[in-house]
């Protein structure tokens, strides 16, 4: 029952946004059962993407789960030091999402080398946010 809802949402994703490139195919989001993964090269493009699921989840009833305290089931990562937090708009107001480091996925353990970069290597790198 569940892939009757979550099809179309990942047709309407993948179809909008790039996401990062693997292999030469644009990857915006992945999923497994209710397990989704957002892939972009940009914070702007993430908040769009996360508008466009929170329109969509609306739409068929679906909530997201957002805990400040427990990442395990909904935060970001990010190689920018200083990347502005990510929001999801819920019920006329907008909750942020949780930064870590770490991130499990499907049993697998996530993590990005957060390390400062100078302007430079910011300008010449991509931005990997994972959701």
């Amino acid at each position: 029952l569940f892939i009757i809802y979550i099809n179309p949402i990942f047709t309407n994703v993948t179809s909008k946004f790039k996401g990062y490139e693997i292999n030469g195919s644009n990857i915006p989001i992945l999923g497994l059962v209710d397990d989704l993964t957002l892939i972009s090269t940009s914070h702007n493009e993430t908040q769009a993407m996360l508008d466009e699921l929170a329109c969509n989840f609306d739409l068929m009833q679906i909530r997201f789960s957002i805990n400040q305290s427990d990442t395990s089931k909904t935060a970001y990562m990010t190689n920018l030091p200083n990347c502005p937090p990510l929001t999801i708009p819920v019920n006329q107001t907008r909750l942020e999402i949780p930064k870590t480091k770490v991130y499990k996925n499907l049993g697998t353990l996530i993590s990005l080398p957060l390390s400062p970069i100078s302007q430079e290597e910011l300008e010449t790198k991509k931005l990997k946010i994972i959701l």
